[in-house]
């Protein structure tokens, strides 16, 4: 994020923990971008103010872009090797070799979407181990 004004930082931040489903809050932020919370404070309401982010709660906040409905997707690979690829409406019928280049492109969405899981599962197991912990009690 380096050449980027503190606002631009911020603004950024926001946009980067929201598209990996983070939780976008004022600590993250000051965390993300090095800035003092006070300065993610008059940033964030700035933003606010000027119709960027929404604010969700409290020190929570999302970026005002949208990307519109989520369309179904869906993939089939038929006997002869080709594949038909559906999103929405659109249909595309690949060959082995498009495949395969497709697949290779969306390795990385893939692992990002196993990372985002995994934060989610180990969040729940970290709740349940903490809230055990001040019962006295752990059952596992």
């Amino acid at each position: 994020m380096s050449g980027l004004s503190d606002i631009d930082k911020v603004y950024q931040g926001i946009v980067d923990l929201h598209n990996a489903e983070q939780v976008v809050s004022r600590e993250a932020l000051a965390e993300m971008t090095g800035l003092k919370m006070s300065e993610i404070t008059k940033f964030t309401k700035l933003l606010v103010e000027h119709g960027k982010i929404y604010r969700v709660t409290r020190g929570i906040f999302k970026p005002a872009i949208g990307f519109g409905e989520t369309r179904p997707v869906s993939v089939s690979v038929l006997d002869s090797g080709m594949g038909v690829l559906e999103i929405g409406d659109t249909v595309l019928h690949l060959n082995p070799q498009e495949m395969r280049a497709l697949g290779a492109l969306m390795s990385g969405f893939g692992q990002q979407f196993a990372s985002i899981q995994m934060g989610r599962e180990f969040s729940v197991l970290r709740n349940y181990l903490e809230c055990s912990a001040k019962n006295g009690r752990l059952d596992l």
